[in-house]
């Protein structure tokens, strides 16, 4: 009877314990705690994460390539228009590009026993586009370039532009593991890039022999500074879905040589150069997917394919003339460049 009458009454202690509001709050934030402790161990150790991630975390050097099946398009590459004062409907006629390829290359370091990591790169990309106007039938072919004394109507317009794009980035990197499946990479560098560019067009008139010849030569280059992030959502422990974006802010200089000769019977001549220093945005945007974690003999692959938009903002300008005069009437217009296309990459770490 005394044994039952103890277990009783320590029973009735222990519930009258367990329900004291004290004690429960005490519970909960040790729970929370251990929670909170978890998801930090985790975050700091992301094992769930591919080999090539966590590999380079004791020092690694590694190196990537990248092909560019890239299209440009730059506004203001227009030379000709049919259709002036008519009811039939005319077409304009500009270079717009065509697919072009080009390359990216790079080097890296991941600082021993951190995720840190430098990298230097270099991209090389050339563009090249032509086209012949002839007048339709029915429809007047008129020069939208030329000098006010140059060729109305016209027999044939044809234009050729020429670009080449270089750019070097210096970037340091670190990745923020946030969740199980996601990661965020913020980078900042310094980036410089020059730009060449040649447009020439060629008029011919009707009837007089009156001819135009047009020559724009704009050379533009650039330093400061890069900022982007870049954020992987992890499908697998392999496979992932990323996309990145970069603003380049540089200063630099612009150098443009304009020539417009007319020859014939209403003969005049354009000879321009600026030269000024400059600033000028860029813009890049990239999304696709990665394969990462493949070894081979001790070496890491990972391949990834994305699209990738990159714009400089009013990288190009021309001059033109509004009336025959050429005194007191020149107009400066400015003209932004933009790539897009599909990016290949494959990277190798040592």
């Amino acid at each position: 009877m005394k044994r039952f009458l103890a277990l009783f009454f320590g029973c009735c202690l222990s519930l009258s314990a367990s329900s004291d509001p004290v004690v429960n709050a005490y519970e909960d934030l040790a729970q929370a705690a251990r929670q909170v402790a978890l998801c930090r161990e985790e975050a700091l150790n992301p094992h769930h994460l591919s080999t090539s991630i966590e590999e380079p975390a004791c020092g690694q050097l590694y190196a990537w390539g990248e092909f560019l099946l890239w299209r440009y398009h730059q506004d203001g590459l227009h030379f000709a228009v049919t259709g002036v004062e008519t009811a039939n409907r005319g077409k304009l006629y500009a270079l717009d590009g065509d697919w072009e390829s080009g390359f990216r290359v790079g080097v890296g370091y991941h600082f021993p026993c951190s995720y840190w990591d430098l990298s230097l790169s270099w991209l090389y990309f050339t563009m090249d586009d032509s086209q012949l106007a002839t007048p339709s039938p029915g429809l007047t072919l008129w020069a939208t370039r030329s000098l006010p004394s140059g060729p109305d109507d016209l027999l044939a317009a044809s234009a050729q532009w020429h670009g080449r794009i270089n750019s070097i980035a210096l970037e340091l990197a670190v990745p923020f593991y946030t969740r199980t499946c996601f990661a965020l990479r913020p980078t900042v560098g310094v980036r410089g890039d020059w730009i060449t560019q040649s447009f020439d067009i060629f008029y011919s008139g009707i009837g007089a022999p009156t001819t135009t010849f047009i020559t724009n030569k704009t050379h533009m280059w650039g330093i400061g500074p890069e900022g982007g992030v870049r954020g992987d959502w992890y499908a697998t422990n392999c496979f992932s879905f990323f996309g990145e974006g970069s603003f380049a802010y540089l200063f630099g200089r612009l150098q443009q040589h304009q020539v417009t000769n007319v020859v014939g019977s209403a003969a005049a001549s354009n000879n321009v150069d600026n030269d000024f220093l400059d600033t000028t945005p860029v813009f890049n945007f990239k999304a696709g997917v990665e394969y990462s974690g493949w070894t081979i003999n001790r070496f890491y692959i990972d391949l990834s394919l994305a699209w990738e938009n990159m714009i400089w903002v009013d990288v190009a300008r021309d001059f033109q003339y509004v009336d025959a005069t050429l005194e007191g009437n020149l107009v400066q217009n400015d003209y932004n460049l933009t790539t897009s296309g599909v990016t290949f990459r494959a990277r190798i770490g040592f």
